[in-house]
């Protein structure tokens, strides 16, 4: 009985999988039943079977554990960035402390742009102060809900560049006057970098607005 309570449960996730997403943790109201049928079944069990527990629970308090101290060995340098699955996420509360820095350097109204759009996005989020932060296609990038933010009038506004790649694209050499390279930086953990960036100050925009 206590089967026939969890099996339809689990078969209808199963049936939803085929259409859909499922989450992992939707069917667990289907492990109810299955719970109380192992402690019943539990007393008539052989001994080779409470040895397959014992190795299922050890397994499970290893992995469990692995991934609760794996954030620490990649904090301590004894894992390698490059397998660390959060990679794509690091370094950029530092590129946004050290863009922030530089635009304090400039003296003029200013906002921030990239040509990467995750890029962008982390900067919108992680540059103290809030700055403006706008995007440019590349020309070899599929669209993005980026592609269609409005640009604000740009006269009197220098332009930092931020790109992850030490050269300043055509699109954005094309849409000002004046481009200058503006510094780079490193973002490094534990002696092990996470990410690199190229500045550039740009200004007089070619397609700026006209009243």
């Amino acid at each position: 009985l206590l089967f026939w309570m969890s099996a339809p449960i689990f078969a209808g996730f199963i049936l939803m999988t085929l259409q859909g997403k499922v989450q992992a943790n939707w069917p667990v109201l289907g492990t109810t039943g299955l719970l109380m049928t192992g402690c019943v079944a539990l007393p008539s069990l052989k001994k080779w079977a409470y040895a397959l527990i014992g190795v299922g629970i050890s397994i499970s308090a290893l992995l469990s554990a692995a991934l609760y101290t794996t954030p620490t060995l990649y904090s301590y340098g004894l894992l390698k960035n490059k397998i660390d699955p959060t990679k794509e996420m690091l370094g950029y509360a530092e590129l946004g402390y050290i863009t922030r820095l530089k635009l304090e350097t400039l003296d003029m109204p200013r906002v921030i742009l990239s040509s990467r759009y995750q890029t962008a996005a982390e900067l919108a989020f992680n540059t103290g102060g809030r700055p403006p932060v706008l995007y440019v296609n590349p020309g070899n990038k599929r669209d993005t809900e980026y592609d269609h933010w409005d640009w604000p009038d740009l006269t009197d506004t220098l332009v930092l560049y931020v790109n992850e790649r030490p050269e300043l694209p055509e699109a954005v050499a094309r849409r000002f006057f004046n481009c200058q390279p503006y510094g780079s930086a490193i973002m490094e953990r534990h002696g092990q970098k996470l990410r690199s960036a190229w500045f550039w100050v740009c200004w007089d925009d070619r397609f700026v607005a006209t009243p």
